[in-house]
C-alpha cells in the first residue's frame, strides 16, 4: 500500500469535514441573522401600523377612510383579549414577506399591546400585497364608547350587493378603495367577499355575507362557517351602521370579543357619567338627580353582556333609550 498516498487522501477527507462544519455554522449564524432581523422588522412594522391608527380615529367627523401602503406584502394580527384590565386590550403584530429563508415566520413579530383602539378585520390574520383599507367609523350608545376600525385588503376587496341607500350613499361620498356598492352580484369583481343585503338575490349561491335586518338592529351571517354576527343601531341617527360594519368585515370570534370590550367600556362611562351628574345636581342642574338611577342600570345591564347576541336584551335596548331621551329633557346635558 502507498502510505503517502494514503496520508494524502486522509488530509482531503479531513479538510472537506472541517469545511464541512465551516459552512453548515457560517449558513446557520446567517439563517440565526436573518431570522433576528425579520422579527425586529415585523416587531417594528407593528408598532408603525398602531401608531399610524391614531390619527385615523374621527373626531368631529362621522366617518373616515385611509390607507396603509406597505413595501411588502404584510399580514396583521389584530387580536382581542378582553379579560385584561377594565377594559380589555387591543394586541397589534405582524409579519413581512420575504424571499429568504421562509417567506413568512412561524410566529409574527413582538406584540404592541392598545386599550383604547377596537380593530374589526378578519382573523387570524389579514395579508395584503400593497395596501390595507381603513374606515373608521364612531360608536355612541347613547353616548359616544368608542371608533370603529375597520380593515380590509387589496387582497380581498369587498362588494356590497342591494345595499340600503344611506350605505349606498356613504359609500359614494367616501369613495373607499376595495369596497363598492352595485345593486346586482353581477357588478362584483372575480375576487372578494359578496355581501348581499335583502333583495332578489340574497340567496344566491355566490354570497358570501347576508344581512338580516331587523327592528334596532339584524344579523349578519358568514355563510362559509354558519356564523352570524348581531349589530344594533348607534343611537346617533346620522351615522347609525357603525355596528352593522364592523358585523360584516369581522370574524365572528374577534368581533364578540370586541362587543365584550365595548360593553365594559359603555359600563365604566355610565359609572363616571353618574359622578358627573352628582356634580351638575350640586350646581344646579334640573334633572340631573333622577338621571343616576338610570345610568346605574345602564352600568349593570351593559357589564352582563359578553357576546353580540346578548346585544338583543330588550330590558338593555329600552334603558339606553330611556337614559338617552332623559339626557335630552336635561337642562345642561351630560353627553
Amino acid at each position: 500500500m502507498n502510505k503517502r498516498g494514503y496520508e494524502f487522501s486522509f488530509a482531503w477527507l479531513f479538510a472537506i469535514i472541517i469545511g464541512a462544519v465551516v459552512i453548515f455554522l457560517a449558513v446557520y449564524a446567517a439563517t440565526s441573522f436573518v431570522g433576528t432581523s425579520r422579527f425586529q422588522i415585523d416587531t417594528e412594522t407593528a408598532k408603525e401600523i398602531g401608531v399610524l391608527l391614531n390619527p385615523i380615529e374621527t373626531n368631529i367627523e362621522q366617518a373616515k377612510v385611509s390607507r396603509i401602503t406597505v413595501p411588502d406584502a404584510t399580514r396583521i394580527f389584530a387580536e382581542c383579549d378582553a379579560e385584561s384590565g377594565n377594559f380589555g386590550i387591543q394586541q397589534i403584530s405582524a409579519s413581512v414577506k420575504s424571499g429568504i429563508n421562509q417567506p413568512w415566520l412561524p410566529d409574527p413579530g413582538a406584540t404592541s399591546s392598545f386599550r383604547n383602539k377596537y380593530i374589526f378585520s378578519s382573523s387570524p390574520y389579514i395579508e395584503a400585497d400593497k395596501n390595507f383599507y381603513i374606515l373608521s367609523k364612531p360608536f355612541s350608545y347613547p353616548f359616544k364608547i368608542a371608533d370603529f376600525i375597520i380593515i380590509w385588503s387589496d387582497k380581498q376587496p369587498y362588494c356590497f350587493v342591494n345595499s340600503p341607500s344611506e350605505i349606498e350613499k356613504e359609500i359614494e361620498q367616501l369613495s373607499p378603495e376595495g369596497l363598492i356598492s352595485v345593486p346586482s352580484i353581477s357588478g362584483c369583481p372575480a375576487i372578494g367577499k359578496i355581501v348581499c343585503f335583502p333583495g332578489p338575490e340574497s340567496s344566491n349561491p355566490s354570497c358570501d355575507i347576508v344581512i338580516t335586518p331587523a327592528q334596532g338592529g339584524g344579523r349578519v351571517t358568514h355563510l362559509e362557517t354558519r356564523e352570524e354576527n348581531s349589530y344594533i343601531e348607534s343611537i346617533d341617527s346620522n351615522d347609525k351602521n357603525a355596528m352593522l360594519y364592523a358585523a360584516i368585515f369581522s370574524s365572528p370570534e374577534q368581533y364578540n370579543c370586541q362587543i365584550h370590550r365595548l360593553m365594559k367600556r359603555l359600563s365604566e362611562e355610565a359609572n363616571l357619567l353618574r359622578e358627573k351628574s352628582q356634580f351638575l345636581q350640586q350646581r344646579g342642574c334640573g334633572g340631573a338627580g333622577p338621571i343616576q338611577a338610570d345610568l346605574l342600570r345602564t352600568s349593570q345591564l351593559a357589564s352582563a353582556i359578553s357576546n353580540s347576541r346578548e346585544l338583543s336584551n330588550v330590558a338593555f335596548i329600552n334603558q339606553i333609550k330611556e337614559l338617552y331621551d332623559k339626557n335630552d329633557r336635561l337642562n345642561c346635558d351630560l353627553f
